[in-house]
């Protein structure tokens, strides 16, 4: 599965997600930013879900059109808290994994 996100100017964030059990995932590559036909060029015969899908759904088919509800998000987030909890290192950090230049640039 891949979510992918607006990241705008034509562009989507999308990252690969894998299922780690019952109540938790990983990401098995990205976050990656390109065009939304470039991932369906790249990615064929994928499911795409989120945001982005949905805004570029005539060219990443397959999407779905469900929301995930708090209860999963909480179900996820403690599943990764035990993981830290048991020694495991994983990046909970909120540093951005991705910035570009805006669009308005100073001289």
């Amino acid at each position: 599965m891949i979510a992918v996100g607006d990241a705008r100017r034509k562009e989507v964030y999308a990252a690969e997600i894998a299922p780690m059990g019952n109540d938790d995932v990983t990401v098995t590559w990205g976050p990656e930013v390109l065009s939304p036909q470039a991932l369906a060029d790249k990615y064929p015969g994928a499911r795409f879900v989120g945001p982005g899908a949905e805004l570029y759904s005539d060219i990443l088919p397959g999407g779905l059109d469900q929301v995930i509800e708090p209860v999963v998000m909480e179900r996820l987030a403690k599943a990764r808290l035990a993981r830290v909890d048991a020694g495991e290192e994983l990046d909970l950090g909120t540093e951005p994994k991705y910035l570009r230049r805006p669009d308005i640039h100073g001289a």
